[in-house]
């Protein structure tokens, strides 16, 4: 089969009408959800970019501030499902993790949660809030894990995503200010030279 014929054949198997989808998106849940279900995932890509292909850490600052990016977007899908935050106790040596490892269990926890909101909104399957629960429960284990494993903790981590945010945007979130990051700002945010 010639990549045009397949095309054309997977076409056809196409949602026929998005108009379904774009009424289920309306709601302000759905949206945040997949925000934060769409940004979990990207962060695991980030994270991936952040490691050599012989599994060592490029730059550590660097792989902190993507747990730190995963842990917003895990309270922002917390926070649509108006749930706490679920914690995680890792009871295991830095040393003993692998960082790889467990950089490719999140990335599939991530798109497990990705996937349970696809199916929401473009398949219309009702929300299940205490599957979804679960699953972002299994992205923030992995993620605990990955701050153990890069010698650091969640809630160092939190703060210096937050110190990072804060000076990407002083007042509030702009998209002018998204778009135009000063990034030595934000290197000395997350090294703490503010």
């Amino acid at each position: 089969m010639r990549i045009e014929e397949y095309i054309e054949a997977a076409m056809r198997t196409e949602y026929p009408s998005y108009e379904p989808m774009k009424e289920r998106i309306q709601s302000t849940q759905l949206f945040r959800l997949l925000h934060a279900a769409v940004g979990i995932s990207g962060e695991c890509g980030e994270m991936f970019q952040a490691i050599t292909s012989d599994g060592l850490i490029k730059d550590n600052t660097n792989m902190i501030e993507e747990t730190g990016d995963m842990l917003w977007f895990i309270a922002n899908a917390c926070s649509a499902l108006d749930v706490e935050m679920p914690t995680a106790i890792i009871n295991i040596p830095p040393d003993k993790l692998n960082i790889v490892m467990l950089v490719r269990r999140l990335t599939v926890a991530a798109s497990k949660v990705l996937d349970e909101v696809k199916r929401v909104i473009f398949y219309g399957k009702a929300l299940d809030e205490k599957m979804l629960v679960v699953l972002i429960r299994n992205v923030v284990y992995f993620n605990y894990a990955l701050c153990i494993a890069l010698e650091s903790n969640v809630t160092s981590v939190m703060e210096i995503n937050i110190n990072k945010l804060k000076t990407r945007y002083p007042d509030k979130y702009s998209d002018e200010k998204a778009m135009n990051r000063n990034l030595n700002d934000e290197r000395k945010a997350l090294e703490g030279e503010e």
